[in-house]
């Protein structure tokens, strides 16, 4: 140790304060997120590493101006290093080749010690899905915010190879939808949802939907929220049908990990098909 101690050179020194006034935000800067600033508070409350943040001679700060706030706003001292001569430009040149990790990247750390994250990243190799989805369809993370893939982050993912199975599966009954529907858009996360509650649904008859979806494939659409995507595969799976499942129940039973959908009643429901019978869109 004490031979590499003596080639280094002290390139700056790293200050400490809690004095917040004497630092001046550029009024260039980007605008600071309310979601961002709330994720570093996050950050901080569970444990507040020093990372300080770059300033000129007059305090303006160059980087890390979320850092700051977010020390500000828990009463934290703030780390910062003082660079003379930096400006807006300055700011602009770091922030151009500045990124945070991705979930890809935070699965292939922990997949170095953690066998569950192997195993979702070779599931994800072998579907040609973001990991993000695979543990999505696995049923692995809730959906919602800036929370929605917290476990992925913190390493206490559990993935098993049945896990793994269930993902092909619902893979491969997506890719049959879309060659039944004759869809040729990217598929979203509202359809690969819709999937993960179909095949969890009680009495869902897999053939009888790609029958269904070969006839009124003209008439499909896929939305943005997965509650109208239910009512659409819903329609399509009802028509002319004696025995109709609502998959829209679901959104009645969301996030209570209930699996008997089809015996709730729901706001949802709607028994008079009859609309489906011409070539055209249900108002249901």
């Amino acid at each position: 140790m004490n031979n590499y101690k003596q080639k280094w050179e002290i390139a700056n020194t790293v200050y400490k304060t809690k004095n917040y006034g004497q630092f001046i935000r550029l009024d260039d800067n980007r605008d600071l997120l309310s979601r961002r600033l709330s994720r570093l508070i996050e950050s901080f409350t569970a444990k507040y590493i020093m990372s300080p943040i770059i300033c000129n001679e007059k305090l303006e700060i160059i980087d890390g101006q979320g850092r700051y706030e977010a020390a500000k706003e828990l009463d934290l001292p703030v780390y910062f290093i003082i660079v003379p001569g930096l400006t807006i430009e300055d700011c602009r040149l770091l922030n151009r080749y500045n990124s945070t990790w991705s979930a890809l990247d935070y699965c292939k750390s922990f997949a170095m010690t953690i066998p569950a994250y192997a195993l979702l990243l070779k599931t994800s190799a072998e579907t040609s899905l973001p990991v993000t989805r695979v543990a999505s369809l696995a049923g692995r993370a809730v959906n919602g915010g800036h929370k929605s893939m917290e476990i992925l982050y913190t390493g206490k993912l559990q993935f098993t190879p049945e896990d793994a199975e269930t993902v092909k599966r619902r893979c491969k009954m997506a890719d049959e939808l879309r060659t039944a529907l004759l869809f040729s858009e990217r598929l979203n996360d509202q359809f690969y949802g819709s999937i993960k509650v179909m095949d969890s649904f009680a009495g869902y008859n897999h053939e009888r939907m790609l029958k269904n979806c070969k006839q009124l494939r003209t008439t499909f659409v896929q939305t943005s929220s997965l509650s109208t995507q239910l009512k659409e595969f819903e329609r399509i799976y009802n028509y002319r049908s004696k025995n109709p499942l609502y998959f829209s129940d679901y959104m009645r039973n969301r996030g209570q990990n209930v699996r008997s959908y089809e015996t709730q009643p729901s706001e949802y429901r709607d028994k008079n098909v009859s609309t489906l019978k011409q070539n055209g869109r249900a108002t249901a």
